[in-house]
């Protein structure tokens, strides 16, 4: 049987990357950065579709600085919107599958059960506006997609609130981080490892509905619990700085000078993933607690 062709946008950023060194090897694969490819170029993203004809699109290329999107909103929308109008517009007469993130920021997080992906969406900021907009494209251009909604993504490759809270304890006796928004932590080793499912699920026909999916691990925690967990952590495997006299003063979102709106309820019902699977879906901390440890060792 022929390999899957699979073309990845977005290789440089925290995801993308992710997906370059971990990608099932059972496809033939092609990964564009924005150096390479910006997805705002339509011409050429357009010839390198046609081109390499591929079965699978993973668009992992986003505008994904909250704080900055309220700055550049028109840059904000052209990625994350009208980019993703015209590449869902054009694979739709194609018989290409287009797997897509984006965000629990497409919710005010108002309510306070989990988000099913039917939950009607409200979102806070531009960047949730940018996302939601995106989607909206996706599922009316009527191409084969699968959306998955992630939250609080976390990594190897790129900035995050995890290294963050590592390097700023190095030099700090004393932090405040925001406690009364709740969600869960997701690393994108775990993002990978569901899209290696679903890219050995197309090979094998047995296609996924397509839709939104909500890609989180199971539990609930607030930034505040994370940044007591990453110190608790740091405390037993660092001898070279003080974790344990790091003081974590927790606060309020709206103590912050000057920050965007955000969802006081991340938190996203993954239930409908789930019946996907062919494995359990794991509580956060089990990936949460061995990239701390790698973190903390090789730095």
């Amino acid at each position: 049987m022929q390999k899957l062709k699979v073309l990845v946008l977005g290789s440089g950023g925290q995801l993308g990357k992710e997906l370059k060194y971990n990608l099932t090897k059972n496809v033939s694969t092609i990964f564009f950065d924005k150096e390479k490819l910006d997805i705002t170029n339509y011409d050429l993203l357009k010839n390198k579709i046609n081109n390499f004809d591929p079965s699978i699109i993973i668009n992992a290329a986003a505008f994904t600085n909250v704080n900055k999107a309220e700055e550049n909103k028109k840059e904000a929308f052209s990625v994350n919107s009208d980019a993703v109008g015209f590449l869902s517009n054009l694979i739709a007469k194609k018989d290409i599958w287009l797997i897509h993130f984006s965000t629990d920021y497409v919710f005010d997080g108002e309510q306070n059960l989990k988000y099913k992906e039917s939950d009607v969406t409200k979102p806070l900021n531009v960047y949730g506006m940018s996302k939601l907009s995106g989607e909206k494209k996706i599922i009316e251009s009527c191409c084969k997609y699968i959306i998955f909604r992630t939250s609080w993504v976390y990594g190897e490759y790129g900035n995050n609130f995890i290294k963050k809270i590592v390097d700023i304890a190095k030099t700090q006796k004393k932090i405040s981080v925001v406690s009364d928004q709740k969600g869960v932590p997701t690393s994108t080793y775990l993002i990978c490892r569901i899209i290696n499912k679903l890219i050995q699920d197309i090979s094998m026909d047995n296609f996924w509905t397509p839709g939104i999916y909500h890609l989180v691990p199971n539990g609930r925690t607030t930034w505040f619990e994370m940044a007591q967990e990453v110190a608790r952590i740091a405390s037993d495997e660092s001898v070279k700085y003080n974790f344990k006299n790091l003081i974590i003063e927790p606060i309020s979102n709206n103590r912050r000078s000057n920050e965007v709106k955000r969802p006081r309820n991340s938190l996203l019902c993954n239930k409908k993933l789930q019946i996907k699977l062919n494995f359990t879906l794991p509580n956060w901390n089990e990936d949460f607690l061995p990239f701390v440890i790698k973190y903390i060792r090789n730095n």
